[in-house]
């Protein structure tokens, strides 16, 4: 008898073992074509380039040109111009964007108009008003239409005013809470550096907000003592990724357009800590720490010994496993074949993926509305059509090769210049005499000159040291690496500066003009680091905090190049201000409220307790201000009998 058997009775006698690992190579093979394609792209294109750069900033030679100065030999010495021009910029930017509180802001969206059900209950009301009001004067009131189109419009007004200071209210709680949380999720020492990343590499990225489980140390009070104890929970965390570890498509144009991969190493304990962990496949992950055991999973790239020896890192005894985290598009089919529900497998979707081997351990729709990733990358000098941009070493890399190959030649000369070349027959010198050793009163013992010639046995020629023309040469391109990066040797301190900076108004006017360049990089951190993160870190608050008070529409604005007007003209600015609306009329505009508020802001510029010095209620200034005239009043005059004397003058005010 022949068995029929339907597809549901198939699929059950295949199994689930069998399907799931059939499911898992289709996902793992799709993404493992996307990484070789942007692995390939990175390794002919790229990393070269990232090298350099790290190489450059270090002071070490490419080790072709190396072996070429080794070859003609003499001295190898490097000039490290790039390092003082990227520790300059580093420098000036850490100053201007941790040299304010925080370098963004929350700030409210304009309000739009009001609801239809607001404005028909301003009608209503305003309608009653005036109903009141014409009844009370028993007679009708005249121009009734614009009387009640004026009322309405100055209510609105009030309306929108009152709710803008309140989503204002609302959003100060909402930016001190996303303040609080970047500062314990390591936000501070992820940006610095990325800011070192910014003057040493094309790009530099920093990835956040990643929800990590993190064990926290706090006090509690156990009688009369405080007591240590600890506690796990899930925070947000920032951390900066090397542009080494970055994969991203051939053709993206920046973070969001095409798919990309980022390259971890995972200690073995790291997946034991993902098992259970929901989304995370606990069959591929055994499976991984079983070829783990046998071998290890490492899978070296181009550049990596070199990176490593760069690093100060021992890659042969490195104990980590591979894994790459993707993301960009999956098919539903696929997607759905490997567990995820709910997706059309016809269509497209964002996704995030983490393959390790052959195994796909992770797959889940991209948690993001909009399907973006939660990286932000900015660069030195953008380049409009580029993924990657171009840092300081790029920017000088034709200065700083002249500068060596004129620092050897110097080097080089002076050494050879530095001593007489000397010229011996070694026909006229004695056997077994030693020419080679000189030293001064040396009595040189020779023969007779068989050729009857007068030349000496020995002779000195010393060579010609041209040191002055190869100087010119050297501070001539070194000043030139000033206008290739833009930051000029006198804003970090080189007092060799002339023409206007000999004097303290033309240094001043030099700086400005020195900050024009800075502010353009300052600039693309604000807009490509700043803002997107903390736009990320916004977002997910508003989706998943429980504080229904700290949340409302709100904008991020980074200000870091806001900064850049400089605090001294700024406080120079304000001092000038306060001085010149010293004066009774400009007094009576501003009132004693305008009048604190300016010196409240002054103040905070000086670090000081404005609260003990200035008052902060307006009731309280007034109080200040008419004991301050009471105690200016003059005594008046009185007679005998305590009544003012003639011609005092009783009325002060």
């Amino acid at each position: 008898m022949l068995r029929v058997l339907n597809n549901d009775q198939l699929k059950a006698m295949e199994g689930p073992k069998q399907e799931n690992k059939e499911l898992v190579s289709n996902i793992a093979s799709y993404i493992q074509k996307k990484w070789s394609v942007a692995r390939d792209h990175k390794a002919n294109k790229v990393t070269s380039r990232l090298l350099k750069c790290q190489r450059q900033r270090l002071g070490e030679y490419d080790p072709d040109k190396l072996t070429q100065i080794r070859k003609q030999g003499g001295s190898e010495i490097y000039m490290q111009i790039t390092a003082v021009k990227c520790r300059a910029a580093e420098a000036w930017i850490r100053d201007v964007m941790t040299g304010m509180d925080r370098p963004w802001t929350l700030e409210p969206t304009p309000l739009p108009d009001l609801p239809p059900m607001i404005q028909q209950a301003v009608q209503q009301k305003v309608a009653m008003e005036l109903q009141q009001q014409a009844q009370l004067a028993a007679a009708p009131i005249p121009n009734v239409q614009e009387l009640i189109e004026e009322k309405i419009k100055n209510l609105q007004g009030d309306i929108k005013k009152k709710a803008y200071e309140e989503a204002k209210s609302i959003i100060e709680q909402m930016e001190d809470k996303c303040h609080d949380q970047m500062i314990e999720g390591d936000w501070d020492e992820a940006f610095s550096q990325v800011i070192s990343d910014i003057s040493t590499f094309p790009s530099a990225i920093i990835k956040g907000p990643i929800l990590r489980k993190k064990k926290c140390l706090y006090w509690k009070p156990t009688g009369s003592q405080w007591e240590a104890a600890t506690e796990e929970s899930i925070k947000p965390e920032f951390e900066r990724i090397s542009p080494f570890d970055l994969f991203p498509s051939p053709d993206s144009t920046s973070i969001e357009n095409g798919y990309l991969f980022e390259r971890h190493a995972l200690h073995r304990s790291d997946l034991s800590a993902l098992i259970g962990v929901p989304s995370y496949k606990e069959a591929a992950i055994r499976e991984v720490l079983k070829e783990f055991a046998t071998g290890g999973l490492a899978n070296w790239l181009q550049g990596d010994s070199e990176r490593a020896a760069l690093e100060s890192k021992d890659v042969a005894k490195s104990e980590l496993i591979e894994a790459l985290e993707y993301w960009g598009p999956v098919t539903g089919e696929l997607l759905k074949e490997w567990g995820v529900d709910g997706v059309d497998p016809e269509l497209d979707y964002q996704v995030n993926a983490w393959l390790i081997g052959k195994h796909v351990i992770r797959a889940l729709l991209n948690p993001d509305p909009l399907g973006k990733k939660p990286y932000s990358m900015s660069s030195y000098e953008r380049v409009a059509g580029s993924f990657w941009g171009r840092g300081i070493p790029e920017l000088m890399e034709d200065v700083q090769s002249v500068c060596n190959a004129t620092a050897r030649a110097l080097v080089n000369n002076m050494g050879i210049a530095s001593g007489p070349q000397v010229e011996v027959n070694i026909d006229r010198i004695p056997q077994g005499e030693d020419f080679t050793d000189i030293y001064p009163w040396k009595i040189w013992q020779v023969s007779n000159d068989m050729s009857g010639s007068a030349s000496p046995a020995v002779r000195f020629n010393q060579p010609t040291a041209i040191i002055d023309p190869l100087l010119v040469v050297y501070e001539k391109f070194a000043r030139l690496a000033d206008d290739y990066t833009g930051i000029p040797a006198y804003t970090y301190g080189n007092s060799s500066v002339g023409g206007a900076g000999r004097t303290a108004s033309g240094l001043s006017m030099l700086m400005s003009s020195a900050s024009k360049g800075i502010k353009q990089v300052v600039s693309n951190v604000d807009t490509g680091i700043v803002a997107p993160t903390v736009e990320r870190l916004y977002n997910h608050n508003m989706r998943y905090d429980e504080d229904l008070s700290i949340k409302g529409d709100a904008k991020v604005v980074a200000r870091g190049s806001l900064s850049l007007m400089q605090k001294e003209q700024l406080m120079v600015r304000r001092n000038e201000f306060l001085q010149a609306t010293a004066n009774p009329i400009d007094s009576q505009i501003l009132g004693v409220k305008g009048r604190g508020a300016i010196l409240r802001e002054v103040a905070k510029e000086l670090d000081m307790p404005i609260d003990d010095i200035i008052p902060d209620e307006l009731d309280q200034l007034q109080q200040q201000l008419m004991q301050q005239m009471q105690q200016q009043q003059p005594a008046t005059e009185t007679d005998p009998a305590g009544n003012p004397a003639s011609g005092a003058d009783t009325a002060l005010f």
